[in-house]
């Protein structure tokens, strides 16, 4: 009987000790279930540092935001190399009121200025906050609700996009790029706006 109890524990803690290692998930949340955790306000902070931490750690791929919850940005979103971004379809990314960004500064682009690699962005909703920015004009560069530069192998996909200044998706000088089965509604520019793609 004792050796058949000592037995159980092995085996729980053997299972135990190999979910945890293979959770390859980082989560973000607002009710404090996550491993960061947001307050409504600044909430790129926590965000940059989940999709930091994977970017550091490869055996993670992944940061999930938690719905339903609404997360206010005031400073860009930073992806890095190999990560998945995805989320709850009630995971909302939204611009801060009165946000007063500059020109050509979006809501989600990548961590390295000179190009990143194999990124996913999926599952949930970016609301560009337009009428609560309403001093910008549409269709000039504001806003943009993603944008790459010199990037390689980048997915968007099952997004809901809307009420933006500039473009949902756009893609400079990049290759291996997928757009697919979004729900896009009242932009400011291009739904997808492609450009000097290499094959």
């Amino acid at each position: 009987m004792f050796l058949s109890i000592i037995f159980v524990c092995i085996i729980v803690s053997i299972t135990l000790t190999l979910s945890k290692t293979s959770c390859t998930t980082v989560y973000v949340a607002t009710n404090g279930s996550g491993d960061f955790n947001c307050n409504g306000s600044d909430d790129q902070v926590e965000i940059n540092k989940a999709l930091a931490y994977v970017a550091e750690n490869p055996k993670f791929t992944t940061v999930h935001l938690k719905g339903p919850s609404t997360y206010i940005i005031s400073d860009s979103i930073l992806i890095g190399n190999n990560t998945i971004l995805e989320g709850d379809t009630t995971a909302v990314i939204k611009l801060e009121d009165k946000a007063g960004w500059p020109l050509e500064k979006p809501m989600i682009t990548q961590m390295d200025s000179a190009g990143n690699h194999d990124i996913t962005i999926r599952g949930f909703e970016i609301d560009g906050n337009h009428d609560k920015n309403n001093e910008k004009n549409r269709g000039k560069g504001y806003h943009n609700l993603i944008n790459v530069l010199n990037c390689e192998n980048i997915q968007v996909h099952d997004m809901y996009m809307h009420d933006s200044h500039g473009d949902g998706f756009k893609v400079v000088k990049c290759s291996g790029v997928k757009f697919y089965n979004n729900r896009v509604y009242k932009l400011g520019h291009d739904v997808l706006y492609a450009i000097y793609l290499r094959i």
